[in-house]
Formats: C-alpha cells, structure tokens, sequence
C-alpha cells in the first residue's frame, strides 16, 4: 500500500537533518557553535541552489534572438526572487555573529583547509551573471576558477563539469549585451546603413548638452575662489573626457551598446522603454546586494576572526574585502555618472516610434 506524502517525506526531513555532523560520525560530538556554523552554511548553499537556478533561466530569456515585450516581466520577476534571496543572505550574518571568536576557535581547527573560497556554487552564480577570469586576477595569481580544476577535476568531475560549463556558456552580460545592441537608437537599428550615423549625432548632441549641463553647474557653485573654480573645472574637464571616452568607443559594437544603455536611461518613460530600464535598474540592484553581502561577510569575519590567515591559505579579511570590488556589468554602473536632468536631454526624433502601439521587437 503506498501511503500519501506527508511533510516529512515530500522534504526528506529525516535524511537533511542527518547532515550536520560536520567531520563527526555522531551529532552529539559536534559543539553547539559548531552546528549553528554548519547549519548556517548549509542555508547559504541552498539559498545559492534557487538563485542558481533562477539566474539560468534569466540567461536563457536575455540569449533568444528576439526578446518579446511579454518575456520581461518574467525577466525582471526572477532578479527580483534572486535579489531578495540575497538579502536574506545577508541578514544570516547577524546569527553568525552570536558566536564569539573565542568559540569559533574551539573548532575552527576542524575546516582543515575548508573555505567559504570553495563555495562552487557561488563561483557558478559568478559565471552564470558573466564575471570575467581578469577580473579575479586583480585580487591573486590563481582565480577560484584555477583552483577548482586543479582540486575537483579529478576528484569531482561533476562539480568540476558544472563550474567549467557556467563559464564556458554565454553569460548572462552576454545575452544583455545582444539585446542592447539591437536597441533602437533615435528609431534607428542596426541593420540600417545610416545606423552609425545616427548613434554618432546622438553622442554628439548628449555630449554638447553634458558640457553646457557643466557650465550651468559651475556658474550655480561660483566661489570668486580662482582655486576653487580652478579644482571644479579640472574636475568637470576629467569627467568630461572620461564620458567622451566611454562612449566613443573604438569598437562600433560597444559604442552601440553603450549609446543603448544612456539613450533607454535617458528616455525612460516613454512606454516602450520602461521595461528595459527596469531590467537595467534590476542587473545593478542585483550585483548592488552581491557586493553587499560580499562586504557584509567581511566584517563578519574581521569581526570574528581578525586579519588572520584564513583556512583555505587566502589572506583572510583583505580578499574578501578585494571582492566586494568584483563588477560585471560595468557598463550599467558607468552611465548612471553621466545621466542629464530632463532639461537638458537631446531632443527625441520620432517619439511615436516609442510609444505602445509600436511593433518593435527587441
């Protein structure tokens, strides 16, 4: 007779509970700081298991070829499952932070070269969302990537299968990219022979209105201070050239994707493009929390630990404090410098283009 599931079984209670024995053959041998260190890492990994999951299908929608206006709200649906998961990752700390430093120490001995730095799922998370090998060498001479194919290819194929594939495969800064570059640019796409030209004028008259936006702003914090105003305009002068550069990229590709972010930004409310720039708004909110939890998980561990070698051999406190530094979507950051109030936005050809009754795809 087979019974009906109940709660236990549909969730496997009696088999989870089994698994925190941590490197004891028996429970009752593992201190009580020590299952609250176990059982709070255990929480993080399954956290990670659903963001995961979430993050893949986020990859899939943004790497069609066409993505069809009812795809973004699903989109948008899951960065905003995966931001919350994160806050809650980082509230966990604070029960971490129950444990004094002095009980840590009684078993810290028991990691042996244990490491938050072999967490594979955050590194699959990290290749899902697009982070980049050079971005991890900054920090040492070997990336988690190195490290896992050294320890885990041979040991664990399988997590080193599944490491090596969220890295190989396009990325979620990847299918992002694609749609951006396909945006429509004053109504021009790139498949038109003019496109170029038209991304260029659009550069132009945003750039041209940056500089008058400056002069307005420099006469509004006049000092009659020759230093002073001297200082400001070096320093509007530097970031003028930084916009300039940033957008007149050598690479027409990336000009274009670039243009694309400022120009959704920059006319946001029109009904076509609220979308997207919710999309945008959730990429940066989403990396906004992992760089929240990464500097979170740091004082964390200043605070329990101090600045002492940390168990897998990495510099404790400094790298963690060096990976909250970590960016993917640079380019979404970067424009949010460079955004006009509404006054001084190039003038919009076509409006209509943009409105709902459009047939444009992107």
């Amino acid at each position: 007779m087979t019974h009906p599931p109940t709660y236990w079984s549909y969730l496997r209670l009696e088999e989870l509970l089994r698994l925190q024995n941590g490197n004891e053959l028996n429970e009752d041998s593992v201190s009580r700081d020590e299952l609250n260190f176990i059982i709070i890492h255990q929480v993080y990994e399954l956290w990670f298991k659903l963001a995961i999951r979430e993050l893949k299908f986020v990859r899939v929608k943004l790497s069609q070829d066409k993505i069809h206006e009812e795809s973004m709200p699903l989109i948008v649906h899951s960065l905003n499952r995966i931001i919350v998961i994160l806050r809650l990752a980082e509230q966990q700390f604070e029960l971490m932070e129950t444990m004094t430093p002095r009980d840590f120490m009684e078993f810290r001995s028991k990691l042996g070269t244990a490491s938050g730095f072999q967490s594979y799922q955050m590194r699959i998370m990290e290749g899902i969302m697009g982070i980049k090998k050079e971005e991890y060498l900054k920090i040492g001479n070997m990336t988690p990537i190195d490290f896992f194919e050294v320890s885990t290819s041979e040991t664990a194929p399988n997590i080193w299968g599944t490491i090596s594939e969220s890295f190989t495969e396009p990325s979620i800064l990847d299918g992002l990219e694609q749609w951006l570059f396909r945006t429509p640019i004053q109504t021009s796409t790139p498949d038109q022979s003019s496109d170029g030209k038209v991304v260029d004028e659009f550069i132009n008259d945003y750039l041209k209105n940056y500089d008058e936006y400056q002069k307005q702003s420099r006469s509004n914090l006049y000092q009659k201070n020759s230093d002073v105003d001297n200082r400001v305009l070096t320093q509007n002068q530097k970031e003028f050239d930084a916009i300039k550069s940033f957008l007149m990229d050598s690479n027409p590709n990336q000009k274009r994707i670039k243009t694309a972010i400022l120009f959704i930004e920059t006319y946001r409310e029109l009904p076509l493009l609220t979308w997207p720039r919710t999309l945008i708004d959730k990429l940066v909110e989403l990396e906004q929390h992992f760089v929240l939890w990464r500097t979170r998980h740091a004082r964390m561990v200043e605070r329990i630990l101090g600045r002492r070698t940390g168990t897998g051999g990495s510099t404790g406190v400094d790298y963690l404090d060096e990976t909250s530094k970590y960016r993917i979507f640079k380019k979404l950051w970067f424009v949010r410098s460079l955004l006009l109030p509404s006054s001084f936005k190039p003038e919009l050809k076509n409006p209509e283009y943009y409105e709902f009754m459009s047939n444009f795809v992107s």
